[in-house]
Parts: structure tokens; sequence; C-alpha cells
């Protein structure tokens, strides 16, 4: 175990008194506890707004100009993603609220034709989710090595699916349209929320 004495330092008195505590406690903390730690504190300056979330205006600079979104400045003032995956566990996706009113679920299917029953399971998933949550709108975000050969059996099974539900969009793209936030998925699932996106 490294750092100092593992006789505590005095725990009351002066300003300095109590970060020298903070600082022996800190070492005492195992690799592990650390991480936990400094994650912690991120999602806390997060969600104050001390930080924004990095990637943050490219998110919303995707979700206004590629997606087409129309939603106000305010909305992006809160950005929460998370790595998730449908109820059986099949389909991993990334998952994006932004102010809590906009519900997404991007998707790089590992076949260049995406398989229309995934189609159909995130499409029913986000609808129950925007549902249950109160959010105004669902998108699905579908990039595929070969969009333009997947749009329109993605767009009949999406349709299959939702119905007539004007509260929910697809979206069919190339890969290489994702901002890099959301290009690589697997960054884990614990939520980290921007404030403060800048504005385009």
């Amino acid at each position: 175990m490294s750092g100092g004495s593992d006789a505590p330092p005095p725990f009351w008195g002066s300003f300095d008194d109590a970060e020298r505590l903070r600082r022996w406690a800190f070492l005492r903390r195992t690799p592990a506890e650390r991480l936990d730690w400094l994650i912690e504190m991120l999602e806390i300056s997060y969600r104050r707004g001390t930080l924004a979330l990095p990637g943050a205006p490219d998110i919303e600079r995707f979700v206004r100009g590629t997606l087409g979104c129309g939603c106000p400045d305010e909305v992006f003032q809160s950005i929460e993603v998370s790595d998730a995956s449908t109820a059986d566990g099949t389909v991993s996706f990334t998952r994006l609220v932004i102010g809590q009113r906009l519900l997404l679920h991007v998707w790089r299917p590992a076949t260049a034709a995406p398989l229309p029953g995934d189609v159909q399971a995130l499409a029913e998933e986000g609808c129950a989710e925007r549902d249950a949550r109160g959010y105004n709108r669902y998108r699905l975000v579908i990039a595929a090595t070969e969009p333009e050969a997947a749009i329109d059996a993605v767009a009949a099974a999406f349709n299959d699916a939702v119905g007539g539900d004007d509260r929910a969009h697809v979206h069919v793209l190339a890969t290489r349209e994702l901002p890099v936030a959301l290009s690589s998925p697997g960054r884990g699932s614990r939520p980290y929320r921007g404030h403060g996106a800048a504005s385009t």
C-alpha cells in the first residue's frame, strides 16, 4: 500500500488538516476504489454543469444537423449517454437521453443488412421506454456499412413495429456520419451528463 503513515492525521482544526486527512484517506483506497471515486466526482461535475460532457457539442450538431431535430437550445443543456442492450441481451446499442425529452438508440449492426427482428425489437422497446418515462420522441439511428442497401428493409421493419406512431422515427446512415462520441461502443454503462453544450 502506498503513501504516508498508517496513522491518520488530525481530523479537526485548520483547512490544511482537513486536506491532509482527505489525501490520507484517498491513498488508502485500492486502485479500483480510486477509479470509482473519480468517476463519481466527474458525474457530479457533469450534473452540476461544472464540466461539459466531452463531445457534447458534436452530439448536438449531429442531432440537429444530421437527424434534423428542431429541439430548442435548452433541451441540449442535458445530455445523458450510456451503453445498453435489448431486454434479451442480443442487441447492444448506445442510448442517449437529451433534455429528458428526446430518446435515441444508436445501433451499429454487425452485418451489412440489419436483421428485421432486431430493428423491431429496438423500435418496440424504444417506444415503450419513451412512453414509460414521459419523453416526447424516440429516434432509432442505425449506422450501417451499406446504408442505401439497408434503408428499405429497415423502414419496413420499423413501421411494422411502430405503426402510425408519429413520435417515432428511424434514420439509416453511414457509420462515418456518427460523431466521435458515438462511434466507439463499449464505453461502459455508467451514464455521464453534460450541461451547457455549445449551440450551433
